[in-house]
């Protein structure tokens, strides 16, 4: 018979096996939302220096002064771009990282990735954004074959609970036959005891009542 404790635990452990896929699945979800906004911000940002870019011939035009202050522009941009793309990388790291826990037998790249001119923004958001799918992809195949393990677990604890009750059952009868025969042995036993009581009391006033052959 198995111990009720240990059911009890078993039953916890798989529902905290669901509530954990489920917090990892609205957490892939934030980070899709992160990289759809990173990647907004990232077009916005060029759509900026596209515009930027025809004031560029003015310069020899307009002094020196306007020239430094494009120049700062541009290069505050580019370290806004550069910071978003390494964000970027450390997310695409953590979704992987993730998804290489999920999914074990599956080859993940961790290769870090070095920004550079051809490496825009946009296209590592573009990198993570697929990672992340393939991330909720995982996420639902595992989470299928969770839920047919909750079934399976479920279907066996149910099953070990019907054969717990039926041995409880099974045991209060044996137990109710016992002790009824118990009774009918205890009043076999006394029935018995007061035959033989009986008769001997029989023979007592027998041998009483019989003269003696000494008088």
């Amino acid at each position: 018979m198995a111990d009720p404790a240990d059911v009890l635990l078993l039953s916890l452990e798989v529902e905290a096996a669901a509530a954990r896929n489920a917090e990892l699945s609205q957490t892939i979800e934030a980070l899709q939302d992160e990289v759809l906004r990173l990647r907004r911000a990232d077009a916005s940002l060029f759509a900026c220096d596209a515009r930027q870019g025809p004031k560029l011939p003015s310069e020899t035009v307009e002094g020196p002064s306007t020239t430094r202050g494009v120049q700062r522009d541009l290069s505050s941009a580019a370290a806004d771009a550069r910071e978003a793309f390494l964000v970027l990388d450390d997310l695409l790291f953590e979704v992987a990282d993730i998804r290489s826990r999920i999914l074990p037998e599956e080859s993940v790249d961790f290769t870090p990735r070095a920004f550079s001119a051809e490496a825009t923004v946009t296209g590592h958001a573009t990198r993570c954004l697929e990672e992340a799918r393939k991330l909720k992809e995982a996420l639902i195949v595992k989470q299928h074959s969770m839920a047919a393990q909750v079934s399976e677990l479920r279907r066996a604890l149910g099953e070990q609970a019907e054969s717990n009750e039926k041995q409880c059952t099974d045991g209060a009868l044996q137990y109710a036959m016992l002790e009824r025969k118990y009774a009918e042995l205890q009043c076999k036993y006394r029935e018995a005891v007061a035959r033989q009581g009986e008769l001997v009391l029989d023979r007592v006033i027998q041998s009483v009542s019989q003269p003696s052959p000494f008088r």
